[in-house]
């Protein structure tokens, strides 16, 4: 019996390792080049609506390195961050804001809300409803990266992808593994 239960405990343990690495080799990994040219569409895309933001607010990290990226080439826009909480105890995705006094007062304002990798949705969806209630003019949303069941769809996307996608900025293998 025992030497049954080890076989079968070998096997599954070869079978989760053989899935795990499928699933790591699959997984859409791209550089700072591919960033480059992502980042250039959504500024191409935004300057033929000629549109430009009165300030660009980043959503979480991610959000942070895109918005910082995209003030700077935007002709310096300024820029505010804010943090999100994800929480993913229920079996289902939900974000929070995690320092709501830093978000700079942005009434009347034509506001872009910025994402790096969008999967749920739910910390772009969290930060859309908190703007919203700081009364601005317009708000628009951009994400780099963005998956087809993410519940909400950004105004501007650098790629759609249905695979997992590994940006640049997630170095260590902690932070890779992590999921919104």
């Amino acid at each position: 019996m025992n030497l049954v239960l080890g076989a079968i405990s070998a096997v599954a343990s070869i079978a989760t390792i053989y899935l795990f690495s499928e699933e790591m080799r699959n997984r859409k990994q791209f550089g700072w080049k591919h960033v480059e040219k992502l980042v250039k569409a959504l500024i191409d895309k935004m300057q033929v609506q000629q549109y430009k933001p009165d300030v660009i607010i980043g959503i979480g990290r991610g959000g942070a390195i895109l918005a910082g990226i995209l003030a700077g080439n935007l002709g310096h826009v300024p820029l505010a961050v804010m943090d999100t909480i994800i929480d993913r105890s229920t079996g289902i995705s939900s974000a929070k804001i995690r320092y709501p006094t830093t978000c700079p007062d942005i009434r009347d304002k034509s506001v872009l809300l910025v994402v790096g990798e969008l999967y749920s949705g739910e910390d772009l969806r969290q930060g859309m409803e908190f703007v919203k209630r700081k009364h601005p003019k317009e708000v628009r949303t951009a994400s780099l990266l963005t998956h087809p069941a993410a519940s909400v769809r950004p105004d501007y996307v650098g790629l759609e992808s249905a695979k997992p996608l590994t940006a640049p900025w997630r170095i260590t293998e902690s932070y890779r593994m992590q999921r919104l």
